[in-house]
């Protein structure tokens, strides 16, 4: 039976064993990550780290470790530890043992007082002192998480790039589309300001007028991500390129795959003309074709009607809707559920 939060007799005591709760659990993902990755670990002598198994093995040991130690020094009976996996089953039997010995950890520690992880104690030749051995077992499987972290992301194989002479200009029938530039700034705050009343329902960085100076170092941004491919923004302009009706883009961009998401919206003044629907289109099109997109999104606030409208036009798949996905752009103590529509090729 699983010991109940409020039966500790010490915060701290509660507060560390439930890190380790946490940093235990997570760690597992983690570790499958790494293994479907086939990430290799550094070569060397050690057991413990001989292969990502080994590992595994390794963690929830010392998940055992700590706590025996622990029992030993307080004086406490000794814990009834789950069987230890051997390597070859670790995999297939990681989650079971840490459900097993989690409850272990709860029953052991739960009369232990504050005064108690006072005592200084050894631990293999080093000085130390109980609480510092349970902040350690804590600590412990973040550490590793950590570093398998670090190699999968070293390991991964370099993400496939678009073309490298992707056009900074695009023309509709009647639109300019157009990378941001610093010097767009005054007409994106005429736009956005006149338009706040209406995107301030839907976006969360409409909530306050903008500045001029926040709108150069905005656009600046947006330009340098323009050229790296991580977020390839669009404003929208008239077909003259004199009048700013608003912006569009390909976000949550993936090239492994490759895939975007694509977002709009029209300043207020120019809305009802059907931009938004022509500049989506448009975008839809260059995405399965020119950039070989294996998949195109557009996410929309499940109220906004308008919005919802567009992909629906355009023949794309309502994917889902996330109940409770996010809060309200406008008012963050209200839940908002978020529709998913999607082309794929």
């Amino acid at each position: 039976m699983s010991v109940p939060d409020s039966a500790f007799q010490s915060r701290a005591v509660r507060a560390l064993t439930l890190l380790h709760e946490d940093a235990l659990r997570d760690f597992l993902p983690v570790w499958r990550a790494a293994r479907e990755a086939n990430v290799a670990l550094p070569e060397t002598t050690d057991e413990p780290y001989r292969s990502l198994e080994h590992l595994l093995v390794h963690v929830l040991e010392c998940a055992g470790w700590y706590l025996t130690s622990l029992a030993e020094h307080l004086t406490l009976p000794r814990p009834a530890l789950p069987p230890l996996p051997e390597p070859a089953q670790a995999a297939g039997n990681a989650e079971m043992y840490v459900d097993a010995l989690l409850p272990v950890w709860r029953r052991t520690l739960q009369s232990v007082r504050n005064a108690d992880l006072e005592p200084e104690v050894t631990l293999p030749g080093l000085p130390s002192w109980l609480g510092a051995l349970l902040e350690h077992a804590a600590m412990h499987p973040q550490r590793h998480a950590f570093q398998l972290r670090e190699l999968i992301r070293a390991q991964a194989p370099p993400h496939p790039r678009p073309a490298p002479h992707l056009p900074t200009e695009f023309r509709t029938a009647r639109l300019l589309l157009r990378a941001p530039r610093p010097d767009d700034a005054q007409a994106q705050v005429d736009a956005v300001n006149a338009s706040l009343p209406e995107l301030r329902r839907w976006m969360v960085w409409a909530q306050e007028p903008q500045t001029l100076e926040g709108a150069r170092e905005n656009l600046a941004q947006a330009a340098e991500a323009y050229a790296r491919r991580e977020n390839l923004r669009l404003l929208v302009w008239n077909a003259a390129g004199t009048e700013l009706l608003g912006s569009t883009g390909y976000h949550s961009l993936d090239w492994r795959v490759p895939k975007g998401e694509i977002g709009y919206w029209i300043a207020t003044a120019h809305t009802g003309h059907g931009y938004a629907q022509e500049v989506a289109e448009f975008l839809t099109n260059y995405a399965l074709t020119d950039l070989g997109f294996r998949r195109v999104e557009i996410r929309c606030d499940a109220r906004n009607a308008r919005s919802a409208r567009i992909p629906r036009a355009l023949d794309y798949t309502l994917d889902a809707r996330l109940v409770n996905d996010d809060v309200a752009a406008d008012e963050p103590a209200r839940l908002r559920d978020t529709l998913i529509f999607s082309r794929t090729r």
